[in-house]
């Protein structure tokens, strides 16, 4: 009778105790310690499901044979089971705010990462020493590094890097800005470090803007420049055709006529049209140009006819002597 009560006992005290094990701690120093003293061996916590499948918390010594499990605190997650860590406002069922597959990519703030590293939130980096901060290296060749930026719509935009071997030579020896899928580039600067305002745009079909976000040209300045020189190529041809025997020079009559009718030189546009339509600098150069060669054949004209009129004077002078 007596054996028969010893076995009911152990029986329900294990049964109880396969459930729930449960430890109270209340003293500092307190906890579960597990120690393993043979030699090249170490100690584990292994989690096992209903199914079989295991993970486990696991530390080996530094003479263990395998040099993988030395001298660190292993969590190894067996069978293609993923590490994740969860934490909850109430004590009930939590949210996952740490994963690591078992591909070995690392999620924080997803549960499906699909890069070593995947973030969903933002990224802070407290630096405090000179050279520190970010690097991206890529030790494969004909290959290069990049950061992509993209919208929740799938558009995109990279920050890249390519060595001198790459397949496409545009892309070698540089660091590229690459917009894509009709994206523009715009660079912001903002005085008390909240939303900013545009300095300076690079449209994607080329156009640059400085002190505009709509450039209009390849180069478009709302603004003042300052340059020691300025060189433009000129697409249409200088005005020496003025100095041939078959140019028609207008008389200096026409050109009142047309003065007096128009306010403004012939072939210039009036102050109405500047207002307008602003000034080609190049192609104005040219007709002020043209009309300084003009004006120098009519200085030209009329410095004959002041010979001539001064030969008379002389002439008529020695006549009445």
């Amino acid at each position: 009778m007596e054996k028969t009560f010893v076995l009911i006992f152990i029986l329900i005290y294990n049964f109880s105790h396969s459930q729930t094990e449960r430890i109270n701690l209340n003293a500092h120093g307190q906890g579960l310690k597990l120690t393993n003293s043979a030699d090249i061996a170490g100690t584990y916590i292994s989690f096992t499901d209903h199914d079989g499948k295991s993970a486990n918390i696991s530390s080996f010594d530094d003479n263990y044979t395998d040099s993988n499990y030395r001298n660190a605190l292993q969590f190894f997650a067996r069978n293609g089971k993923d590490f994740k860590f969860a934490t909850s406002p109430n004590g009930n069922s939590g949210t996952n705010k740490f994963v690591i597959l078992n591909n070995g990519n690392i999620g924080i703030g997803t549960s499906n990462p699909i890069q070593k590293l995947d973030i969903n939130g933002g990224l802070k980096l407290n630096l405090n020493t000179h050279g520190q901060g970010i690097r991206l290296t890529n030790n494969t060749n004909n290959a290069g590094t990049y950061i992509t930026f993209t919208d929740h719509d799938g558009k995109s935009a990279n920050i890249s890097s390519f060595d001198d071997n790459y397949t496409d030579s545009n892309y070698r020896n540089a660091l590229q800005f690459f917009a894509r899928n009709g994206k523009d580039f715009k660079f912001a600067t903002s005085p008390n470090g909240n939303s900013g305002t545009n300095k300076f745009v690079i449209r994607n079909n080329g156009n640059i803007g400085i002190g505009t976000t709509n450039p209009d040209m390849k180069l478009t300045v709302n603004g003042d420049i300052h340059a020691k020189e300025v060189k433009i190529d000129l697409n249409i041809a200088a005005p020496d055709y003025v100095f041939k025997k078959d140019y028609r020079l207008r008389s200096i009559n026409e050109v009142e006529k047309f003065i007096k009718k128009n306010n403004h030189l012939p072939e210039i546009p009036s102050a109405k049209e500047f207002e307008q339509n602003g000034i080609m600098q190049a192609e104005m150069d040219m007709k002020l140009l043209k009309k300084i060669e003009e004006l120098t054949l009519y200085t030209i004209q009329q410095q004959k006819e002041i010979e001539k009129l001064k030969l008379l004077v002389t002439q008529l002078i020695a006549s009445k002597k």
